[in-house]
């Protein structure tokens, strides 16, 4: 995924702000109170609906009825945008487009039933495993790192893009373990049909002996 501009309004701190993000790493630099952590939380909201603000109308500037946050990103090639509306004693609203020559076509609409699980579908990540280990809180980053190790393989694996080869492998793993034992299976009866063929030899051998002994009286 790469995120491409945020836009809030009325959203926590921010009256109205718009962030581009260039290609590259982007540092979000402030004295504290500047509404650094508030521009994270409009990424997870808008991707997740999650925030770290407590109750739901707490995102919503003092002051102010309602709040808007927008986010343009992309993910496997495609352009996608979400914007939420949160609006005090009302139902929160979000909407996800895909953005195809400059138009939008509607993916999902109406909350968080519709819009967060097509965004999973698109990011093929759930909310767990962003929070676990893309979007890290202060404070919170031990989490991965005291991960056990065989839950941080996996999560790491599905960061790099990797899951399906190891999901490809471990099917892999058991056609060729269907196929040893195929191959013992064949093995054991070539050495069966062996010992049955020697034995054979044995008998021929014995009839040609007892033959050339008949003769032998008849003569």
């Amino acid at each position: 995924m790469i995120l491409n501009r945020v836009e809030l309004r009325n959203f926590i701190s921010h009256r109205n702000t718009a962030i581009n993000f260039d290609l590259g790493v982007t540092a979000i630099v402030g004295p504290n109170g500047s509404g650094k952590t508030s521009i994270l939380d409009a990424i997870s909201y808008a991707l997740f609906k999650v925030h770290s603000r407590g109750r739901e109308e707490y995102v919503v500037n003092r002051g102010e009825r309602e709040a808007m946050v927008r986010l343009s990103f992309t993910a496997g090639g495609r352009n996608y945008l979400v914007e939420w509306e949160v609006e005090r004693g009302r139902r929160t609203r979000a909407r996800l487009y895909e953005e195809v020559d400059g138009r939008r076509r509607l993916l999902a609409a109406d909350g968080e039933r519709t819009v967060v699980p097509e965004i999973e579908r698109i990011l093929e990540m759930d909310k767990d495993l962003f929070l676990q280990a893309v979007y890290v809180r202060q404070g919170e980053i031990e989490g991965l790192v005291a991960a056990r190790p065989a839950e941080r393989k996996k999560i790491m694996a599905k960061l790099l893009g990797i899951e399906d080869l190891e999901e490809a492998w471990e099917n892999m793993r058991e056609v060729i373990r269907e196929h040893e034992d195929a191959v013992r299976r064949l093995e054991l009866e070539v050495r069966r049909l062996e010992d049955v063929e020697a034995k054979l030899r044995s008998i021929d051998s014995e009839i040609a002996k007892a033959e050339r002994e008949v003769e032998e009286l008849k003569a």
